[in-house]
């Protein structure tokens, strides 16, 4: 069976929302990275839970990239 395009939907609160192709096996910095999204400074959740940028991504899954909050 060949490799196919995998998407992703990316949701950058308080920025964007956008749906990137990726091929399968691609890590979540693949996939920020290949999109120039920032991560520095940010959480990153994939289907809801922290993630981190070595965690592969598949088909269908959700990231959010969020701003870490400061202050008191």
């Amino acid at each position: 069976m060949a490799d196919r395009e995998a998407l992703v939907r990316v949701v950058v609160l308080g920025r964007s929302v956008r749906r990137l192709a990726f091929r399968p096996g691609a890590t979540l910095r693949d996939v920020l990275d290949d999109a120039a999204i920032d991560t520095a400074g940010r959480d990153l959740h994939v289907n809801g839970r922290p993630a981190d940028l070595n965690a592969v991504i598949g088909d269908g899954d959700l990231v959010t990239v969020i701003p870490r909050v400061r202050g008191g």
